[in-house]
């Protein structure tokens, strides 16, 4: 067992998990109307270090890097008929924001095929 799985927040989480395991999400949301409100995005939160700045249902999610790039960066993630298209910008700022962005490279080629799949696999759960 690694140190995590020893602390009392490790173990409140497995009994929480255990005590909802059965539970479907459509029951959560039934029982709390205003849940689909405070787990929705909006323009303006916080996701992890991105910000969102543009959203449109089941089309389109903008979000844009608050953490250090060289440059700006952004992440899109649209839907084109059935498909989920995901692309990354970067506007370096110079030399650096460039070596830093070729440098990453490598790193996006395992990245974002990982996260897709890891949105499609989630996805497929919840429906």
């Amino acid at each position: 067992m690694s140190h995590i799985e020893k602390t009392q927040a490790w173990q409140a989480l497995i009994r929480h998990q255990r005590e909802i395991s059965d539970t479907h999400m459509r029951n959560l949301f039934e029982r709390d109307p205003g849940r689909f409100a405070r787990f929705s995005l909006r323009v303006g939160d916080i996701l992890d270090v991105w910000r969102v700045i543009d959203l449109r249902e089941n089309r389109r999610l903008l979000l844009e890097a608050h953490m250090k790039v060289a440059g700006k960066a952004w992440l899109e993630f649209r839907i084109e008929g059935d498909t989920l298209v995901q692309t990354a910008y970067h506007f370096p700022k110079g030399l650096l924001g460039r070596l830093y962005w070729y440098s990453m490279l490598p790193f996006h080629a395992f990245i974002f095929p990982d996260m897709i799949r890891s949105i499609i696999r989630r996805a497929g759960r919840m429906a």
